[in-house]
């Protein structure tokens, strides 16, 4: 059996054990809020990010899908994207205050398009992909959460030989129902 196999089949089990414990089980919806740099055709900028996200929050793992929207200004131009994910986190040594983890996501970035000088030019529809390193914590006595990470994405050849590459600083704000 290969690796990709093997690591399928673990991800499973623990959604699968998640699942019959219903009382481990949480279901949020939340907002997120970001700011970083973004590079295009090799050209960088301060960019911010602002999102929504639905999920299953487990012991162990989380699973959640994620929309973003993105704007960056640099020199009169301005950069407006949308990407979805569907990203999968694992807590690693989860404490009952503090949880960091570590999580990867696929999607697409859509939508997109950069306009300067009056002239717009619409970004190619591609797959994305990011990655994020973060702490959970959560409020005492209440039922959100709060998550800083740190992510990068990846999309390539969103126009002719140029690459959208963005690595930022969120902010998440989880209500658990």
């Amino acid at each position: 059996m290969n690796i990709k196999k093997s690591m399928l089949y673990a991800l499973c089990s623990m959604l699968c054990i998640g699942a019959a414990n219903a009382a481990t089980v949480d279901f949020y919806v939340g907002a997120m809020a970001g700011l970083g740099s973004l590079q295009t055709g090799g050209t960088n900028s301060f960019a911010q990010s602002y999102g929504a996200l639905v999920g299953l929050d487990m012991p162990v793992v989380r699973a959640e899908v994620e929309y973003s929207y993105i704007h960056s200004t640099r020199s009169g131009a301005d950069l407006n994207a949308n990407l979805a994910f569907v990203n999968g986190y694992v807590k690693l040594t989860p404490t009952p205050m503090v949880k960091p983890y570590v999580g990867l996501g696929i999607g697409t970035l859509f939508a997109g398009s950069v306009s300067a000088g009056g002239v717009s030019e619409d970004m190619n529809t591609q797959v994305a992909y990011q990655g994020m390193l973060g702490v959970q914590s959560n409020i005492p006595a209440t039922s959100l959460f709060v998550d800083v990470e740190y992510r990068t994405a990846y999309a390539p050849n969103i126009f002719e030989h140029a690459d959208f590459w963005q690595n930022e600083v969120r902010l998440k704000l989880r209500y658990a129902f």
